[in-house]
């Protein structure tokens, strides 16, 4: 499986910023995206997001009734924290953990925080 396509490899060589929302539970595949970065000169950030059990289950059940396009659903839940490795080889610097039962504005102030500190 590769990790980021070729318009984006294009798009972080031509200065642009890159996302990559995905759970990235392998470490293997963690290391790659760093690797890549490094060799595009672009930054390099993981945003570890957390939440309560109880609220995840909540928002589970509530994505499932929407339809929505995501595939996280309960049924996976426990096999996807089971098979998440640790976050290794990745400095505190460019790693920054939040409570997404928190604000977005929250969210967004604590990610911008690490971010101008990683980057200045």
């Amino acid at each position: 499986m590769k990790i980021i396509g070729k318009p984006k490899i294009g798009l972080a060589l031509g200065g642009g910023s890159v996302i990559l929302d995905a759970s990235f539970s392998k470490a293997k595949k963690r290391l790659k995206a760093k690797e890549l970065a490094t060799k595009t000169g672009a930054d390099f950030i993981v945003i570890e997001c957390t939440l309560n059990e109880e609220i995840l289950r909540e928002r589970l059940t509530k994505r499932q009734e929407r339809r929505s396009i995501s595939d996280a659903r309960q049924d996976v839940l426990q096999l996807q924290k089971r098979l998440f490795e640790p976050l290794v080889g990745v400095p505190d610097e460019h790693h920054v953990v939040v409570d997404t039962s928190q604000s977005i504005d929250r969210l967004l102030e604590k990610i911008e925080t690490v971010s101008s500190h990683s980057y200045c």
